[in-house]
């Protein structure tokens, strides 16, 4: 018997935080999770993906910083 999973997402059609359920959930080769998911509230049914986790190794918190401060300077516009 397969396990009931509910989660609070937003549903695309009550565009409100319901509950649902996953109905389905599909693996490719490249670990993309395909899911089917359900709206309790209205029953709406529509696709996820989930793309997977990349490995962080070798990134320290400084130089994560240090990248994220140079990507926001790129894009700061100027308000004259």
């Amino acid at each position: 018997m397969p396990r009931k999973r509910y989660l609070w997402i937003e549903c695309p059609k009550c565009k409100k935080l319901t509950e649902q359920r996953i109905v389905s959930t599909k693996v490719n080769e490249d670990y993309e999770i395909l899911r089917r998911r359900w709206c309790l509230v209205c029953e709406h049914r529509w696709h996820t993906l989930q793309e997977p986790e990349q490995s962080t190794t070798g990134i320290t918190e400084a130089s994560f910083l240090r990248r994220s401060k140079k990507t926001l300077r790129n894009h700061k516009t100027r308000i004259n």
